[in-house]
């Protein structure tokens, strides 16, 4: 999935996008590696419960992914799921204090 040919945005037959599989499946160091390729456009996309791939690391308390996330420039730090959760109330409801430090030390604005 790091192949140098491979389009990283394109997503497969049931819409899953490269970055979505690996983190679904739990390969960091693929995501982080997605993550740093400057093409890709889908570091955003959402699952159809509207979580984007921040919000889905930080439920799964992930703080090295959420950081890779987070230095993106493009990163959606407010988006929110259809629950209305954004990364950090998300991964507070699920008492994940390192990634909610992460997420405050990070100094963008965190909330709507």
């Amino acid at each position: 999935m790091t192949h140098p040919q491979q389009d990283v945005n394109a997503p497969d037959r049931s819409g899953e996008t490269p970055l979505m599989k690996v983190m679904r499946l739990g390969h960091l160091p693929l995501a982080q590696a997605l993550l740093a390729r400057p093409e890709l456009t889908t570091a955003n996309a959402a699952d159809n419960q509207g979580r984007t791939m921040l919000i889905q690391a930080a439920l799964q308390g992930d703080s090295a992914l959420v950081a890779a996330f987070l230095r993106r420039p493009d990163c959606a730090l407010g988006a929110v799921c259809r629950q209305g959760n954004n990364a950090l109330v998300s991964a507070a409801a699920q008492g994940h204090v390192s990634v909610v430090t992460t997420l405050v030390q990070d100094g963008r604005k965190c909330v709507n």
